[in-house]
């Protein structure tokens, strides 16, 4: 019986079946989660928190400057992802992945701090307390170490750390909401459009137009 079930959770985990959803999906945005190249896992992150932050938009100033004026607010490719229409999909993927990551915004934009996320930062002579990006403040943002998911970080992780006198900042972000909807694979000819564009674009953040198969969005 225990040899049974075991075969049925591995036979889960390594199934790849087919999303249910009725017709073929239209794209509409690309997006990285790795703010300042510092973070990984960024599937998982989202899959856990059911979030997706705002690329150039993940600071206190951002929210800030967000929440002043939405309507004002045009802060260069941060600007892209407020004006994502409801319930838009968006790819979300990394350079030399094998797959990407299909979620559907269920939210308009919101503001506040990421718990699920922690900033690990170097001592700064700039004196300031939470990070600013740009040209702002050059050394805010070279000072950024790591960025971790809290309930994926070890003990062992924080201790190496605090060792090196690295200092704890919470992640202030604009953010969504999201439904995940599966995942596409790079491998599939039918979806060599999501792997080039994922490969190739530039920034961060782009609006683009791409339709992926419904049979070719996958569970895992």
């Amino acid at each position: 019986m225990i040899i049974n079930i075991i075969y049925k959770v591995f036979k889960r985990k390594m199934s790849c079946d087919p999303v249910n959803i009725e017709e073929d999906l239209t794209v509409s945005g690309f997006l990285r989660q790795n703010p300042w190249g510092k973070m990984d896992n960024h599937h998982e992150n989202i899959i856990s928190s059911q979030i997706v932050h705002c690329p150039w938009g993940h600071t206190k100033g951002d929210i800030d400057n967000y929440n002043s004026n939405p309507n004002a607010f045009n802060k260069k490719f941060a600007k892209q992802f407020v004006n994502f229409p409801l319930n838009s999909y968006i790819v979300i993927g990394q350079a030399k992945e094998k797959k990407a990551l299909v979620v559907q915004l269920i939210s308009a934009p919101l503001t506040g701090i990421l718990n699920h996320l922690i900033i690990l930062r170097k001592k700064r002579t700039c004196n300031h307390d939470l990070t600013i990006i740009g040209e702002e403040c050059k050394e805010c943002e070279e000072s950024i170490v790591k960025v971790y998911n809290k309930s994926s970080v070890t003990k062992e992780q924080l201790l190496e750390h605090m060792k090196n006198g690295h200092i704890y900042e919470d992640f202030h972000s604009i953010y969504r909401k999201v439904k995940i909807i599966g995942f596409v694979h790079f491998n599939d000819e039918e979806c060599e459009d999501v792997k080039n564009y994922v490969n190739t674009c530039q920034n961060s953040i782009k609006s683009t137009i791409i339709s992926i198969p419904k049979n070719k969005i996958l569970t895992e």
